[in-house]
């Protein structure tokens, strides 16, 4: 009978680990970029956000994007009151949207969203998009919003420190290792309760 439940208990606790490992961790980044004086960007300031569900470690897709503040001379027309989820934009073209992240760090890949809703608005961050290349050419970060593409936050510096600012949140969900713990705290309760309640 003992052996029975000990089986029950490891079958329990290896199939929660299997679960757990096979869960995908995802890291969420904030970004920052800064127009670039020498480029056709024409609105000094800073733009800022996250992006979100890049691979923990590999290559893959964001599952959302969103811009926290901007320049508020840039939106002429409408409101975009932050957090604004890129996202939710409508209309346009998602032209690039994948990054690399090894060791906790964007390592390369960017993002790029153009001609939305109805007034052109568009992100690129660190973007190898065929645009205007000027500065350092590695890559382009731009934003324009609510203002029919004719203002713009913009650099061509790529993921450097004159370009785009990468830095994980430290928000890694799920982690297995977690899951795992709790399953083995779970199971190790379960087994006491049931316990208390033959005695």
């Amino acid at each position: 009978m003992k052996t029975l439940k000990l089986t029950k208990f490891v079958a329990a606790a290896a199939l929660l680990t299997v679960l757990a490992c096979c869960v995908a961790q995802a890291d969420n980044f904030y970004f920052s970029f800064s127009n670039d004086p020498a480029g056709p960007g024409n609105v000094a300031g800073t733009v800022t956000g996250e992006v979100f569900g890049l691979p923990h470690n590999g290559t893959g897709p964001a599952t959302d994007i969103q811009i926290f503040s901007y320049p508020t001379g840039l939106v002429l027309f409408g409101s975009y009151p932050p957090p604004v989820d890129v996202f939710l934009w409508t209309g346009g073209n998602m032209g690039e949207n994948s990054y690399t992240v090894t060791n906790d760090v964007v390592t390369s890949g960017g993002f790029f969203l153009s001609g939305t809703n109805g007034v052109s608005d568009q992100l690129y961050l660190s973007s190898s998009c065929a645009c205007l290349q000027f500065g350092l050419m590695l890559g382009t970060n731009f934003l324009n919003i609510g203002n029919n593409d004719t203002l713009y936050v913009w650099n061509d510096d790529g993921i450097t420190p004159t370009g785009v600012i990468y830095t994980n949140t430290n928000g890694t969900v799920p982690e297995p290792t977690s899951l795992v713990l709790l399953g083995f705290g779970l199971i190790g309760l379960g087994g006491r309760l049931r316990k208390k309640s033959k005695g």
